[in-house]
């Protein structure tokens, strides 16, 4: 079994990262409005977003695409078929298993746009994968 290049795990987690935050960005800028009427009917505060956390979020986000795909790609194989499989194993992990926590939880927000939001970030995960995974290298 090859070890895992922590560095390259980074690097990829980096350009990962900023595949993801373009994601989110595209869809925060079509969901905005029906976002904040949510937020608003269910009484949550319009308080603005603590960029720090969110960078954190992101960046960790990133590398642990990109550590997952590391870590399978011994078992697959290098290339895109495997960061497709560790993309939607991630997504699976960090996205569906938290919305079906939001709406389980009912914290107020429509289920249809939990679902909207992660059925939007399914693609962004994959290309998160697909972008750190070509970046690293064993």
């Amino acid at each position: 079994m090859e070890p895992i290049h922590y560095r390259r795990v980074l690097l990829g987690g980096l350009l990962a990262s900023v595949v993801l935050l373009v994601g989110e960005a595209a869809m925060i800028a079509c969901l905005h409005l029906r976002l904040m009427a949510a937020r608003e009917a269910a009484k949550l505060p319009m308080t603005p977003p603590n960029p720090v956390l969110g960078t954190a979020e992101l960046l960790l986000t990133g590398v642990f695409v990109v550590w997952l795909y590391a870590a399978v790609r011994p078992r697959f194989g290098a290339g895109w078929r495997t960061a497709v499989r560790s993309g939607v194993g991630a997504w699976f992990g960090l996205v569906l298993l938290s919305t079906i926590h939001m709406v389980n939880d009912d914290f107020g927000i429509p289920t249809y746009l939990l679902i909207v939001i992660a059925a939007w970030m399914l693609p962004c995960v994959v290309a998160a994968s697909l972008a750190g995974g070509w970046l690293y290298r064993e």
